[in-house]
């Protein structure tokens, strides 16, 4: 089974592309024309329609692709919409994949999917685990980490959730991720003598070293229809303290205290997907 994953020759960071670079550790990838599955990961890489080859196609559904935020594309000579795209994509599908039950009931009103089905993400267990390297610390720390500075991130609930816990305790705040220069020296905006770390924008290996050395992830996110990070951190033995049950999370929590830890490791999402990819296949 060969497969041509839409984004696979570049290397990025964030959902989309984590889940592209787990993909290549379970599936032999090569050009459009060799492969036996075209996935389009996400619409939002796709520059025009037509690039799309006759071949089994499988389409990966995360969440809304706004038009304030995402370019128009083409198709059939005409700019359409991210969304019109998605739909027009949907229909050509052999497959489609939602991310959670959640997005499902979400988008497929909208999509109308005729053949669909679930798969939850994983994280790489290898990398997201409880037994490597701890930071030395005497500190309770709480993390946040966001690898977008979108709105459904939410950080201005986790800044002022870490502002209520920090007036009767001696605790300290790890943030990563996307954030823009000026909050460095503006200290984040906390005031009250709170002791903060910022990490920049790290790399997987050093994400999975911070979640192991916390003590809790704050978890805000609103909608995230199957947050990776939210999973690497429970991989990682980092407990979560949910201020969303939004989207996905509600899922990823269940599953977790109904089957464990093992439920995210990769070879579970390899196996449903590669179920998926015989099914169109055929």
């Amino acid at each position: 089974m060969k497969l041509h994953i839409l984004g696979q020759e570049q290397d990025k960071q964030g959902g989309g592309w984590s889940w592209i670079s787990n993909m290549k550790q379970g599936f032999e990838l090569t050009s459009p024309e060799e492969c036996d599955v075209y996935v389009v990961s996400s619409v939002s890489m796709l520059s025009a329609i037509s690039d799309i080859p006759k071949k089994p196609l499988v389409l990966r559904v995360d969440n809304v692709l706004k038009k304030s935020t995402n370019r128009d594309m083409v198709y059939d000579g005409r700019k359409v919409t991210r969304m019109e795209g998605l739909k027009i994509i949907a229909d050509m599908a052999d497959m489609v994949v939602y991310q959670s039950t959640w997005a499902m009931n979400y988008l497929d009103p909208y999509l109308k999917a005729k053949n669909k089905c679930v798969i939850l993400n994983s994280s790489d267990e290898k990398i997201f685990n409880s037994d490597g390297d701890k930071i030395k610390t005497d500190k309770t720390v709480y993390l946040y980490s966001r690898s977008s500075n979108h709105d459904n991130k939410q950080w201005h609930k986790a800044w002022y959730t870490f502002q209520e816990l920090h007036r009767d305790n001696d605790l300290e705040l790890w943030i990563t991720g996307r954030f823009s220069p000026e909050n460095v020296p503006s200290n984040f905006d906390f005031f009250n003598g709170e002791k903060i770390k910022y990490w920049g924008f790290v790399s997987k290996e050093q994400m999975a070293l911070l979640f192991r050395s916390a003590n809790h992830f704050i978890y805000s996110y609103y909608n995230d229809a199957c947050s990776n990070t939210l999973i690497e951190a429970l991989l990682s033995g980092c407990e979560p303290l949910m201020l969303e049950e939004s989207g996905g999370a509600k899922e990823i929590m269940d599953y977790y205290e109904k089957h464990g830890k093992e439920y995210f490791y990769l070879n579970r999402m390899f196996d449903e997907y590669r179920k998926v990819f015989d099914g169109v296949n055929i």
